[in-house]
């Protein structure tokens, strides 16, 4: 059986040989920027920026966008993109109505923090 000893002055010794390796797997980071566009009365784009390769923190499998309307309590709307996908056109949407819009990144570990935009329907 291997024994590994560890002192604090950051040296490892081994008795018999044994490789030691992590894996640390993360969430991925903040979508940099989100915008959304009015498309007419029951439409809008959702566009945002790619998660800088630094901060995918593994393998970027997608985005997951939430969407609802502003100052409701109804539950969000859940559309999962793949991870080249960067807009989202939603309809049936009401017409002048403000919603509420999240994206984020999402890992095999889960889903990263979420960036919120608030956008109107036209009309």
């Amino acid at each position: 059986m291997s024994q590994l000893f560890f002192n604090f002055n950051s040296s490892i010794k081994y008795h018999n040989t044994m490789k030691l390796v992590f894996f640390c797997r993360l969430v991925p980071g903040y979508v940099p920027r989100v915008y959304g566009y009015n498309l007419g009365p029951n439409s809008l784009e959702i566009n945002w920026s790619p998660i800088p390769e630094e901060d995918t923190h593994g393998v970027l499998l997608g985005y997951v966008v939430y969407f609802r309307r502003y100052g409701s309590y109804e539950n969000f709307t859940t559309v999962k993109v793949n991870a080249s996908t960067r807009v989202l056109r939603i309809t049936g949407l009401m017409e002048a109505t403000r919603y509420e819009i999240k994206v984020a990144g999402r890992t095999s570990v889960g889903e990263g923090p979420l960036r919120t935009r608030y956008v109107s329907t036209g009309w």
